[in-house]
């Protein structure tokens, strides 16, 4: 599966999630933490694999899914370091 097609799946568990304790949104952000790790495995650097997000994330922007694009950035912040203590262990 593309990496797009797999992020797409990962969102849309949380569409119907209403903050961030919901056990749906928590669901969505371990499956992008899934692909993340995944890439990671296969030689992806924290910054490439950022950008694949990034880019993605533009595409939720356009389409106006502001739901999913809330849930993507926040696993994008975990990739950068902004959230202590729940940040994702990927090398650079």
């Amino acid at each position: 599966m593309v990496i797009e097609s797999r992020l797409e799946a990962a969102l849309n568990v949380a569409v119907n999630g209403q903050n961030r304790t919901d056990a749906k949104y928590q669901a969505a952000l371990a499956a992008l933490r899934e692909i993340a790790m995944d890439l990671s495995q296969q030689g992806y650097g924290r910054q490439a694999i950022y950008d694949r997000f990034l880019a993605f994330d533009f595409q939720l922007q356009e389409q106006g899914r502001r739901v999913e694009q809330d849930l993507l950035e926040d696993a994008m912040d975990r990739l950068t370091g902004w959230y202590v203590g729940r940040n994702w262990p990927i090398p650079k």
